[in-house]
């Protein structure tokens, strides 16, 4: 039994190595090619203060989100989820997932095999236990259909990497003659094993990976997918930098329609089945 735990501290209360690990890991994560010695350098630690730390300190994200999403699918007369995907195990992705399972029916929950066990997986795991539910981990490649035009196939993990993003399930929705690519946090190697797949990957709609990293969306990929629409998933003046200045001029140099929610709010696609209406809580439409 994991006998682990964890406390919520104030960032005042904390020692100052532990700040910086945080910065450190914030500057590898927004600089692409950028060594841990030169980020230990930049913001003033040793190597050997990050390797000691690094596991430990994170910053955090709070759950509560889990009930904005119960209000909001209420809120659209939502009583119902086919599916409900956690794309792996990071508390930003399956943070409020467990208020979710408590509140909404849902049938079937895809969970990847997860290598760490955060607390907020936890939390979910239990959610699943009190409505007598156990994820399933997707047949990778398989198509799933639900109702008469709603496709989804799961493009990967392909592989069990060592790199924990690239184990996040990657998902295609096709309803009509609509297309949606979810990336969960996969990045530039997993989007490189899913090319060598030959899927057709071209879509409306891309759910961009790992928040617009620069490690993600790479030129083959973003060729292959050619979307017209871009959402990306970012925390407002969030610690990494996300997303990427080079991502969103990729993006741009493409003449991709860029949605993100640190600075538009909640965004919906809403299709039915020919065209897509995007919409979002500031305002801003594709109309």
């Amino acid at each position: 039994m994991d006998k682990t735990k964890y406390f919520v501290v104030k960032k005042k209360a904390l020692p100052e190595v532990l700040i910086k690990v945080v910065e450190a890991k914030r500057l590898l994560a927004s600089e692409r090619g950028l060594t841990i010695q030169e980020a230990t350098d930049q913001i003033g630690i040793s190597r050997s203060s990050f390797y000691k730390y690094k596991d430990d300190i994170f910053p955090f994200h709070e759950n509560e989100k889990g009930q904005t999403v119960v209000s909001y699918l209420k809120k659209k007369g939502i009583k119902k989820l086919n599916i409900l995907v956690g794309t792996h195990p990071d508390s930003d992705h399956v943070g409020g997932l467990d208020d979710v399972i408590n509140n909404v029916q849902v049938d079937t929950v895809y969970l990847p095999e997860a290598k760490k066990q955060t607390k907020t997986y936890r939390d979910v795991e239990s959610a699943l236990k009190s409505v007598n539910k156990t994820a399933q981990m997707p047949e990778i490649g398989k198509e799933y259909r639900f109702e008469k035009n709603v496709v989804i196939r799961f493009l990967g993990p392909l592989k069990n990497y060592k790199e924990a993003n690239n184990n996040s399930l990657v998902v295609q929705l096709a309803y009509g003659k609509n297309r949606f690519l979810f990336m969960g946090d996969a990045e530039e190697k997993a989007e490189e094993d899913i090319i060598k797949e030959n899927y057709d990957l071209e879509c409306d709609v891309l759910k961009v990976g790992h928040h617009g990293s620069y490690t993600a969306t790479g030129d083959n990929f973003l060729t292959k997918a050619d979307p017209a629409y871009a959402v990306i998933s970012a925390g407002k003046d969030n610690s990494y930098g996300h997303p990427h200045a080079a991502t969103l001029a990729k993006l741009e140099d493409d003449d991709v329609q860029i949605y993100r929610t640190d600075t538009m709010g909640t965004i919906e696609a809403v299709s039915d089945g020919n065209q897509i209406h995007m919409e979002t809580e500031k305002g801003k439409t594709n109309e």
